[in-house]
């Protein structure tokens, strides 16, 4: 009885040494999702019928303070509206690249409006962001009378 109870014994550690498959272990690691929040305060810097450029300063929680900046275009130039733009954040780790829709809603009586959107990331970063892929979700405020919007940023950094 002895002789049977060993070699089990035996196989069963090989097993759990090896582990199920071979294949299994060598598989490769599937993509590592990284949350990030961060914080945006900017300004109009060409505005012209719908069409816009704004610039901001950026802070990430992963890659510091940068430099942000886009142009796009608004479906009204009155309030509420929607729109859509596309452009670039500057970290000392490399570019961001980026798209967003967005709304703003109608301004309270000290004129300002609420900013609600969502983006990605987009092909043509450089550095940090060169794989790497990302979604997120902004909201803040805008101040009509100035054309300043503070805007909080959480979201998903994907290699």
């Amino acid at each position: 009885m002895r002789r049977a109870i060993v070699p089990a014994v035996g196989t069963l550690g090989l097993l759990i040494a090896a582990g199920p498959s071979g294949s299994a272990a060598a598989a490769p690691p599937g993509p590592t999702p990284q949350a990030f929040t961060g914080t945006v305060l900017g300004d109009d810097i060409m505005s012209n019928g719908t069409s816009f450029e704004n610039a901001w300063k950026v802070t990430d929680s992963i890659h510091g303070t940068g430099a942000g900046w886009n142009q796009g275009s608004n479906s009204s130039t009155t309030l509420p509206l929607t729109g859509h733009a596309s452009g670039a954040e500057y970290f000392a780790d490399g570019v961001k690249r980026f798209k967003e829709t967005y709304t703003i809603g109608a301004p309270n009586a000290s004129g300002i409006a609420v900013l609600t959107g969502s983006g990605h990331c987009i092909a043509g970063g450089t550095g940090a962001f060169k794989d790497r892929q990302c979604k997120f979700a902004e909201m803040g405020t805008v101040d009509v009378n100035t054309g300043i919007f503070d805007v909080k940023l959480t979201g998903t950094y994907t290699r």
